[in-house]
């Protein structure tokens, strides 16, 4: 343990220790390490003497290496055994009750990354609301869900055409279900859908099964669906899932992966031939530009900006299993946000992904600043692709619609 607090003292990482193993705060400002001990006893009976001879050498390390303890170096093998078992008989024997008893000690590590602010992730994954009530806020404020959706609906047909057989549909990440019943409500009434949504949010999955039920009538009993409280992994996707799908979706998801392509590769392993992965995605254009000017001075370590332009970077030019993409223009309303309102810290919290409401006046000055003075902003919504009755200015983020090949046998 000393020498891994060592390694990361020398790169400038203080450690903090504490008896016991419990609940760390979520956030912390500067990078540090956490010691937490255990402390317990391992018990052996002395008839067991296999067991006993056994958890010696290991504990000792004189199977392999003798001189490790006082007067090894001049033993042999045997004779360093015996000698170590009439130690541990004189100090650790209790003669009444037959047992060996050895007191253990365990440090557990733990490394967290330092920030100004709290990321809004650990909020919604701890069922918080204010990540819920940021998201309301920031789709109401922008197109960017909206005219996706309304992507899906007009080219429901085409990716999911009528045919005989049950389509089988996997969303990673649903949320609430938005972009998946504009698809849905727009394909064939008589086109059977068995989906699953794997959402960890239990708010986000109440929302979605009411959704659900407001359409009971248009489904009727062509359309079954299942919500797990469940992930998914970049190595391993999700154990639970039986494949092949006709269809995986991942809307607005794949910010919150380490290893965005193997993330992706499991999907499209999950996924028929003759289906396909639909990632939906945000541009290089409009929030990305943001937040590579605020995030450095938000958080100690800035993570990675991941836009549709990286993920579509990750395969050849040329991929045959990137089958096309597609952007969909959007615009953001900034009328909020300027006038420094509480829906405008949401929004921005949402758009940032830090949680703002401890955030000094001055920083939300700058947040405000970084909005308003986007190379992305535009004063009028010439085109009609805005929020209805929204005045501006506006912030241009066009989404990206990315589908792949599958890749399932």
């Amino acid at each position: 343990a000393e020498d891994v607090i060592e390694a990361f003292s020398s790169l400038g990482v203080q450690c903090e220790r504490s008896d016991g193993i419990s609940k760390l705060p979520m956030h912390t400002v500067r990078s540090k390490l956490v010691l937490q001990t255990l402390d317990y006893s391992e018990s052996i009976h002395m008839k067991d003497a296999v067991a006993l001879r056994r958890f010696v050498l290991e504990e000792s390390g004189a199977n392999s290496f003798p001189s490790t303890f006082d007067g090894g170096g001049r033993l042999g093998p045997n004779e360093a055994t015996g000698h170590l078992l009439s130690l541990v008989e004189k100090e650790n024997l209790d003669v009444e009750s037959g047992l060996f008893t050895f007191k253990q000690r365990v440090g557990v590590f733990v490394f967290q990354k330092g920030a100004l602010l709290p990321d809004i992730i650990s909020d919604h994954m701890d069922n918080g609301s204010f990540y819920n009530d940021a998201y309301i806020a920031r789709t109401k404020a922008s197109t960017l869900q909206s005219n996706a959706k309304a992507w899906f609906n007009e080219h429901a047909d085409t990716i999911l055409p009528f045919q005989e057989s049950t389509q089988r549909i996997l969303s990673i990440g649903c949320g609430s279900g938005e972009l998946e019943l504009a698809l849905l409500d727009k394909c064939s009434k008589e086109l059977s859908i068995d989906f699953i949504g794997l959402e960890p949010n239990h708010s986000m999955r109440l929302e979605f099964e009411k959704n659900i039920s407001d359409r009971s009538s248009h489904f009727q009993k062509k359309k079954q669906f299942t919500l797990l409280d469940s992930s998914f992994c970049s190595k391993s996707g999700n154990s639970s899932l039986e494949g092949p799908f006709d269809l995986v979706m991942m809307g607005h998801v794949l910010y919150y992966f380490d290893d965005t392509l193997g993330v992706i590769k499991q999907a499209q392993k999950l996924t028929r031939s003759k289906g396909q992965v639909i990632v939906v995605h945000q541009a290089a254009q409009g929030i990305p530009e943001i937040q590579r000017v605020v995030l450095p001075s938000l958080r100690e370590h800035t993570p990675h900006l991941l836009t549709a332009d990286d993920i579509t970077s990750l395969y050849p030019v040329g991929s045959s299993e990137i089958l096309g993409t597609v952007e969909v223009p959007a615009l953001m309303d900034l009328q909020e946000i300027m006038k420094g309102s509480k829906v405008g810290q949401q929004i921005m919290s949402f758009a940032l992904e830090v949680d703002l409401r401890r955030a000094s006046e001055s920083v939300l000055r700058q947040c405000r600043r970084s909005f308003i003075e986007a190379e992305s902003l535009i004063e009028q919504d010439t085109h009609g692709i805005g929020p209805v009755g929204a005045v501006g200015p506006f912030l241009q983020e066009p989404v990206t619609v990315i589908m792949f090949r599958g890749l399932a046998k």
